[in-house]
């Protein structure tokens, strides 16, 4: 599942939610790009668990859907 956010700000509190929540994850910083926040990957969700992510939309690349 890949979910989406705004702004690096955004990221970033998304990916302290989740270790609030106990969910261990890895937040990417890009060195070259300022040390910008990029992306976080978590360790495998299941059950119960996946409802920390129910507010974030699910991303969509740009034309999906379009015939």
């Amino acid at each position: 599942m890949v979910c989406t956010v705004e702004n690096e700000a955004q990221l970033r509190l998304a990916a302290a939610t989740c270790g609030l929540k106990g969910i261990r994850q890895y937040l990417f910083v890009e060195e070259d790009l300022g040390f910008q926040a990029t992306a976080f990957a978590t360790e495998p969700i299941y059950g119960e668990r996946r409802r920390a992510f129910r507010k974030f939309p699910l991303w969509k690349p740009e034309g999906a859907g379009v015939a």
